[in-house]
């Protein structure tokens, strides 16, 4: 005998079907939300100004061991990709290429290794390196620039797509600091000479209607070093900090009046517009045109402002530090 099924009620139904709803509609309200946020954070500001805003600040010059980068390696584990000389290879878009900012940064560490090692084979594949990014960069308005081979999007829900040859302010400023501390250590006159022509990229304004740049003033007169430069930047918080490293490392080594000047109009934008990227109790926002919340690149942007205070010992780097840290303390990482 087959059993009879028994229907559910009208009434249970219904209810389901009111619950499916709420969940549907609070997912889309959701959704909704994160667009209208979204898109009222978008940079609409072309950053077309010819001049910006200088606050005065204080530069300490710091000991070896208090510089950025520093971590007093003695040795750096091979496991990237490289070339037949050695050269670190990254791959992207199932190429392998030669990216500025990884080169920099793996030079900034072989760096870190030689000062603590004083190994000379470690010193010769830095100046190796050295030559290889020398190669690879091209020169305009007297000011030399290190290119992206490969066309690049960086925001999913935003339209900043960069097509190769495309420059970046984090790269220049880092590369910036490689020439500098590699000058420091050799006193050879040619590295001094790339470290002027680079630090001219970082004086171009986008406003005066260079191209490429990296630099530009926005419609309140704070001065950015643009990590993805487009017609709108996007203000690339840990790209721009970055950035200043490199002035910072240039300033040190020659007491420049115009390094100087952009060091401090390049801090006073970070201290007027910090507030933009803090998100009380969570990940500080990537940039200023969406919502990009990055867990590493918080933690990045933490170190930096206690790397801020540091160099200039205002309390409000230090203040904030504190403050961005304590936003994740205890949140998985």
């Amino acid at each position: 005998m087959s059993r009879r099924i028994k229907k559910t009620p009208k009434k249970i139904k219904l209810l389901l079907l009111i619950g499916i709803i709420g969940i549907v509609a609070y997912s889309f309200r959701q959704e909704i939300d994160y667009w209208v946020k979204t898109i009222s954070m978008r940079n609409n500001d072309p950053c077309n100004q010819t001049d910006y805003r200088i606050d005065s600040f204080q530069i300490h010059h710091l000991s070896a061991s208090d510089l950025p980068y520093v971590t007093h390696q003695t040795a750096y584990s091979r496991n990237e990709q490289y070339d037949k000389d050695s050269i670190p290879l990254l791959t992207m878009n199932n190429k392998s290429i030669y990216h500025p900012v990884y080169i920099s940064q793996y030079t900034l560490r072989l760096i870190d290794v030689f000062q603590t090692t004083k190994d000379r084979t470690v010193l010769k594949q830095i100046e190796i390196i050295a030559a290889k990014l020398i190669s690879l960069s091209t020169c305009k308005y007297n000011a030399r620039f290190f290119p992206y081979s490969i066309n690049y999007q960086n925001h999913p829900n935003h339209f900043h797509y960069h097509e190769a040859p495309w420059y970046s302010g984090m790269a220049q400023g880092q590369v910036l600091s490689v020439f500098s501390r590699l000058y420091e250590i050799t006193r050879r006159k040619q590295y001094l000479t790339f470290c002027h022509e680079i630090f001219r990229s970082l004086t171009l304004l986008k406003g005066k209607k260079y191209t490429p740049w990296v630099v530009c003033s926005d419609q309140n007169k704070y001065l950015w070093i643009e990590e993805y430069p487009s017609e709108k930047p996007c203000f690339t918080l840990n790209g721009m900090i970055f950035g200043i490293y490199g002035v910072y490392d240039y300033y040190r080594i020659t007491e420049n009046p115009q390094a100087r000047r952009i060091l401090q109009a390049t801090l006073t934008t970070v201290k007027n517009n910090l507030y933009k990227y803090r998100n009380k109790n969570e990940a500080s926002y990537y940039c200023q045109v969406d919502q990009m919340k990055i867990m590493d690149y918080h933690r990045i942007v933490v170190g930096q402002l206690y790397q801020l205070y540091k160099i200039t010992k205002d309390p409000f780097f230090y203040r904030q530090g504190k403050i961005f840290e304590a936003d994740t303390r205890g949140l998985p990482k």
